[in-house]
């Protein structure tokens, strides 16, 4: 999987970034990390909730919305803001 291999390497930059003493831009990287696989569990809760509520949005659609915001939180700048971050995993795409 390509999503995996991707959240394990920015894994691995956060312990690098630890190891080389930048605490606060392990924690950075770490806090994404975290955001990143809450947003996987939401995504499952949410399609096994969809599934038993038969609503109208297909389960394929909210799934490919998540795993986009997703890839653009894995793709995103280090230097990412935390409003940049947060309109992002909101999935506010727009200017």
């Amino acid at each position: 999987m390509a999503e995996a291999d991707a959240l394990r390497a920015r894994l691995a930059e956060a312990h690098q970034a630890l190891a080389e003493g930048s605490a606060a831009d392990a924690e950075r990287r770490a806090r994404a990390l975290r955001e990143i696989m809450r947003a996987e569990r939401e995504l499952t809760e949410f399609l096994l909730f969809q599934e038993a509520n038969n609503s109208d949005r297909s389960a394929d659609a909210v799934r490919d919305d998540v795993l986009g915001r997703i890839a653009r939180l894995i793709a995103a700048p280090d230097e990412l803001s935390d409003a940049e971050f947060d309109r992002i995993a909101m999935g506010d795409v727009g200017a």
